[in-house]
């Protein structure tokens, strides 16, 4: 009778969707439970109601808890548009707290709960059951607060290092979710999928706890990670409600030794600030029943963050929330044109050259490193720091001036000129150049250079097509016309091949590709070929134009995405069996919109001992 009544409650809340909402469909726009009866597992379907108009093709783009209000003297009050969030006081920028590697051992508890609550902008909010709303958050035993955080600890290790990590299952609220396993998927990471290390298959269940115990590789990839449930069908309720945070590997200046710092005129070395920015959607329903749709940065609302002219810092940027896009600009507030970024590294793997860029796309999952340069004395004292919800197309005006303001760019950080200015010592070349100059000092030696791999031959037995394709109206999300089922392997590979994937966007919203213990090169997009910048593991897949209804695509428009997969790491076949001989390891690829993925965007893959 009870699982009758809720049946019966999801089938009328899915009414309700359709008749009453109206709101943006570009997923850079966070769904915020704008009605507050609706359950978090209809954001999706609530996300697509409005797409009746075709979407722009997207191109391809080249905790702590918030301190005390403070208002920097001499900086004028932020812009009042907070992404819909009421306006808070000026939160300074924070850096969560960080749990660090001791003597090559990381070595932590983290307990996952969802009876505790937050604070974003002056709000409270917490888990209700009768809104069906989960808060889910983590503590660590190392918190000398002993309270669970929106914004939980960054994990920061070395390449060789090994983890231990205790994962204590709290999760308790049956009326909220639906199954109440967790467990932890350590994103990006090029590990073991066994047991004990990122095995996702593995459920801990209620009130039990999970040992993981591995060794990051010797030769792993510097970068900036993340941790996240992946507990299949909760996946987004779980992460929605709080439970995520960053890990860094450390070594990146290996690669790039700008990093140690710029000569300055004075012939005094220079160290670049290091800043971690860690974005999540927020769309809960908080207890004074304003509702919400903001994207906090390190668990604030538009932190101020201060930068020196002609400063040079280093920004760590991950998309760490369930369902939000981010496409990010920093605007000069007078001149109206856009700051450049220099990318450096993408998914923790260095490109082979800076890529100068004036809108970083970041669907969820993606992460960027980049270094920004602080404006001219004579900028203006602030710049905002902009997502682009509807602006999807990277501007081609030489000027670098926005294709268009109309309102729907969105608040989430004001950047500040302080201090006096920065002079460095480049020589007879400019700072730009400089920058846009260097080269990687040393490359991935286990893994083919981009170019290599796109040149390489692929048999035809090596190549798939995937499809992506959903029905909404169900809430049925598709890969080759299957839903994810736990049991069954979908495609089979063996360690040393190379594959060639064709994905295929079936339908008019956007997905995001990712796969999970290593990392591949996108080498064509719609028949145009990329340039080959370096490896990822999560990307954006284009939508089609949108057919006769919110689910069809008009003939001939799916959009189509080739990747090369080099399955070359001995560790993603390291699963074993009784007797101790290899059956390969088994691990998931899926889209990384987490509510496609729950109900059913996924598939499984195993990969076999290398074939005679």
């Amino acid at each position: 009778m009870k699982r009758l009544s809720q049946f019966l409650y999801k089938l009328l809340l899915t009414a309700l969707v359709g008749i009453f909402i109206s709101i943006s469909t570009f997923p850079g726009e966070v769904i915020a439970l704008n009605l507050s009866k609706i359950a978090p597992q209809f954001r999706e379907q609530a996300r697509q109601q409005e797409a009746q108009k075709a979407r722009p093709q997207v191109p391809r783009p080249g905790g702590a808890a918030p301190g005390a209000p403070v208002l920097e003297e001499g900086v004028p009050p932020p812009d009042p548009d907070l992404n819909g969030c009421p306006p808070p006081s000026y939160n300074i920028f924070g850096t969560p707290p960080t749990i660090s590697s001791t003597n090559g051992v990381l070595e932590v508890t983290l307990t996952a709960s969802d009876s505790s609550s937050f604070k974003v902008a002056n709000a409270t909010f917490t888990t209700d059951q009768n809104k069906q709303q989960a808060v889910t958050l983590y503590k660590t035993d190392q918190n000398e607060l002993d309270q669970y955080m929106y914004m939980p600890p960054i994990l920061q290790v070395s390449p060789g290092d090994t983890i231990k990590l205790k994962l204590d299952n709290e999760l308790t609220n049956t009326a909220v979710l639906n199954d109440i396993d967790t467990n932890l998927h350590y994103h990006g990471f090029n590990v073991s999928p066994s047991e004990g290390a990122d095995n996702v298959l593995e459920h801990v269940k209620p009130k039990t706890a999970y040992q993981m115990n591995f060794k990051i590789p010797d030769n792993h990839q510097p970068g900036l990670f993340w941790y996240h449930p992946h507990v299949h069908t909760d996946s987004d309720t779980q992460v929605f409600g709080g439970m995520s945070g960053g890990i860094i590997v450390n070594g990146i200046e290996k690669y790039y030794p700008i990093l140690n710092g710029i000569p300055l005129q004075t012939g005094e070395p220079s160290h670049l600030t290091e800043r971690v920015i860690l974005f999540k959607d927020l769309g809960l329903l908080s207890t004074d029943n304003n509702c919400y749709k903001c994207y906090t940065l390190n668990s604030v609302v538009n932190p101020n963050l201060t930068i020196r002219p002609g400063e040079v810092q280093f920004w760590r940027i991950g998309n760490i929330g369930s369902d939000t896009y981010m496409n990010l600009s920093l605007e000069d507030a007078t001149t109206k044109t856009r700051q450049p970024f220099y990318i450096l590294a993408r998914d923790g793997n260095v490109v082979s050259q800076p890529l100068e860029q004036y809108q970083i796309l970041l669907p969820p999952a993606n992460r960027v490193e980049v270094l920004v340069i602080g404006g001219l004395p004579s900028s203006p004292k602030t710049s905002p720091l902009y997502n682009l919800v509807s602006d999807a197309v990277p501007n081609t005006d030489p000027n670098n001036s926005p294709s268009s303001f109309d309102g729907n760019q969105r608040i989430v950080a004001t950047v500040s000129l302080q201090d006096d200015p920065v002079n460095y010592n480049t020589g007879t070349i400019p700072l730009v150049d400089y920058i846009k100059n260097q080269e990687p000092s040393i490359l991935d030696s286990d893994l083919p250079s981009p170019t290599e791999l796109a040149q390489w031959h692929i048999p035809n037995k090596n190549k798939r097509q995937f499809e992506f394709s959903q029905n909404t109206s169900n809430n049925i999300y598709r890969i080759n016309n299957k839903q994810y089922d736990f049991d069954r392997i979908d495609t089979i590979v063996h360690l040393n091949d190379i594959e060639e994937w064709t994905l295929v966007n079936a339908t008019p919203v956007h997905h995001v590709f990712h796969i999970h213990q290593l990392d591949f090169i996108v080498t064509n997009i719609n028949g145009i070929d990329q340039p080959l910048q370096g490896y990822e593991d999560s990307i954006d897949l284009p939508p089609c134009s949108i057919g006769l209804d919110n689910d069809t695509c008009q003939p001939g428009t799916e959009s189509k995405t080739v990747v090369r997969i080099p399955f070359t790491n001995p560790l993603i076949a390291a699963k074993y069996d009784v007797n101790g001989r290899p059956v390969g390891g088994e691990f998931v690829y899926h889209c990384h919109l987490l509510f496609h993925e729950d109900n059913g965007m996924m598939q499984n893959i195993q990969v076999l001992p290398a074939s005679s």
